[in-house]
């Protein structure tokens, strides 16, 4: 998401967890938020989101990623790791910034990490943890950012083996661990010198977050041109609790062309929900779909 959370906005978010509202009005600052962290339910008139228990835990979720915080805990000092609260306190772990707040977790394609100082040699299935700001001399065109870190030592050895012209730095896009903030502010700050890719899950959710994502200028997704064939991974239970996730995707799908808007009707129609370790385990094929330019200088 390229907005940022600002403090008002994350007392609105607070108040709505704490003192668990089940009807809120919907401000327009939040649907970027609702895109990367679907929350809510809009009304058919749009004026209110109606919660429950499950939106109050993404909501909770949300800050702690964005903001590293939990709402029931006082609030912190604004730094971004130990050594600079260090710095500032005699408790090293004031502020809520744990270890690694800032790091990354990279890998490559071809084994190379291309950086303006060399290039590095990586062992096969290698993942790096690397402090965000480092990682900005690096040298590559393209920026992946896939969900499921379960997948990165594996994407070299399957659906990607045989494009060698395609070598993109692979960011894992966050989780409780690494956070998702730190991968949201690198791609904000390389936009501009980088294509941004995304590869998760092709599923409601997975193609919102993908839209979702900074400055996105590509979506790799499950080739649906043998549907048929794809019946035995897919998982319609999934895609049914997904279908309402987002009620403007359809829309959304538009930046990357008509091709996308068909491939979203497709997934629709055949109620397609195919998690990224399946498409690894069975080396299914993929499919690009490129942002259109016009669309990404807007």
């Amino acid at each position: 998401m390229t907005e940022r959370i600002n403090q008002q906005q994350s007392r609105v978010l607070e108040s709505i967890v704490l003192e668990k509202k089940e009807k809120v009005a919907f401000k327009s600052w939040m649907q970027p938020i609702r895109n990367a962290y679907p929350f809510g339910q809009l009304t058919f008139d749009e004026k209110y989101l109606l919660l429950t228990e499950s939106d109050y835990e993404v909501i909770a979720e949300l800050l702690k990623d964005l903001l590293g915080y939990a709402i029931n805990s006082n609030r912190p000092l604004t730094v971004t790791n130990r050594l600079e609260a260090a710095s500032l306190t005699n408790n090293e772990k004031a502020g809520g910034a744990k270890a690694g707040n800032d790091w990354l977790l990279v890998s490559t394609l071809s084994g190379v990490l291309r950086l303006n100082e060399g290039d590095y040699s990586l062992p096969s299935g290698c993942l790096l943890v690397m402090d965000r700001e480092k990682l900005t001399s690096h040298c590559h065109a393209i920026i992946l950012i896939v969900e499921n870190k379960a997948v990165l030592p594996h994407l070299s050895s399957s659906i990607f083996s045989g494009m060698a012209d395609y070598d993109p730095l692979i960011i894992y896009r966050g989780d409780p661990y690494f956070s998702v903030a730190a991968a949201n502010d690198f791609v904000i700050d390389q936009q501009e010198q980088c294509q941004i890719h995304t590869f998760f899950d092709s599923d409601p959710k997975g193609l919102s977050m993908a839209l979702a994502t900074p400055a996105v200028s590509g979506v790799w997704l499950i080739d649906l041109n043998n549907v048929a064939e794809l019946q035995s991974v897919n998982q319609e239970t999934i895609f049914q609790q997904q279908s309402s996730v987002d009620n403007a995707l359809a829309k959304k799908c538009e930046v990357c062309g008509s091709e996308l808007v068909n491939y979203y009707r497709l997934m629709n129609q055949h109620r397609i929900a195919i998690m990224q370790e399946h498409i690894l385990a069975r080396n299914l094929d993929i499919v690009l779909f490129s942002r259109k330019a016009d669309s990404q200088s807007e």
